[in-house]
C-alpha cells in the first residue's frame, strides 16, 4: 500500500515537473516569435497595380515634374513607387559633367535629411525587438563617446547638444575640405578633437 502511494507520488511529480517544464518552454518560445517579428520582412503580398492605374498616375506625376522641375533644374532625379512597383522615374542631368557622366537609376545619390527617417525608422524597429531602450546611453554602444548625458532618444529628437557636423568640419584643424567625410569620421572627430556641445542636452530644440 505504501509502495502504491509512493509510486502514484512520484507519478504525479513527473507530470507537474513534465507539464511545466513544457510550459516554459512555450513561453519561450512565444515570447521570441513576439521579439523577433520586429525584424522581420514583410509576409503579406502588396496587391498589384494595375496597367491602367501605372498610366493614370504615371501622366498626372510628369505632368508635376515637368511643373516643377522640367526646365529650372539641370539634375534631377525623381522616383515614385507605390507597394513596391516603380509608377514614375526621371534623371536629367549629370553626375559628373567633368567626365560626361549622366545621371541615372545607378547614381549614388545625398539624400540629405531623408536619412533621419530611415534611421528613425530602423532604430525604432530595434527598440521593438528589444535590441534597445529608446532610453539607452549612447555611450554605452560606443564608449568613446564624450557626451555621457546623451541619449538615442535625444539624438533622435534632435535635443542632444551636439553640434551640426558642418560648423566645426570647416575647421581647417579638423577636417581638409577637399576630403569626403563619412559617419565613422564624425564619430571619429567626436571622440578626438574636443567638440563641445552647442548647448546643454534636452534643453533645446536644434535641427
Amino acid at each position: 500500500m505504501y509502495f502504491k502511494k509512493l509510486l502514484s507520488f512520484s507519478i504525479l511529480i513527473y507530470l507537474l515537473i513534465s507539464c511545466n517544464s513544457k510550459e516554459n518552454k512555450r513561453i519561450a518560445l512565444l515570447k521570441k516569435s513576439q521579439l523577433s517579428y520586429a525584424m522581420q520582412p514583410r509576409e503579406d503580398i502588396l496587391p498589384k497595380l494595375s496597367t491602367q492605374y501605372i498610366e493614370g498616375k504615371s501622366n498626372a506625376i510628369q505632368n508635376f515634374f515637368s511643373k516643377n522641375w522640367g526646365k529650372d533644374f539641370e539634375n534631377v532625379s525623381f522616383l515614385v513607387a507605390q507597394n513596391g512597383q516603380i509608377i514614375f522615374e526621371k534623371y536629367n542631368g549629370f553626375a559628373d559633367k567633368e567626365n560626361n557622366i549622366l545621371n541615372s537609376p545607378e547614381t549614388p545619390l545625398h539624400i540629405a535629411s531623408v536619412s533621419k527617417v530611415l534611421t528613425a525608422s530602423a532604430i525604432l524597429k530595434l527598440i521593438d525587438a528589444k535590441k534597445l531602450k529608446l532610453d539607452d546611453y549612447y555611450i554605452s554602444y560606443f564608449p568613446k563617446f564624450p557626451y555621457p548625458d546623451v541619449t538615442i532618444r535625444s539624438l533622435l529628437n534632435h535635443r542632444s547638444g551636439i553640434r551640426k557636423y558642418g560648423y566645426f568640419v570647416d575647421d581647417a584643424a579638423i577636417w581638409k575640405k577637399s576630403n569626403a567625410i563619412t559617419n565613422q569620421d564624425i564619430l571619429t572627430i567626436l571622440e578626438t578633437k574636443n567638440i563641445s556641445k552647442e548647448y546643454k542636452t534636452d534643453t533645446h530644440f536644434s535641427y
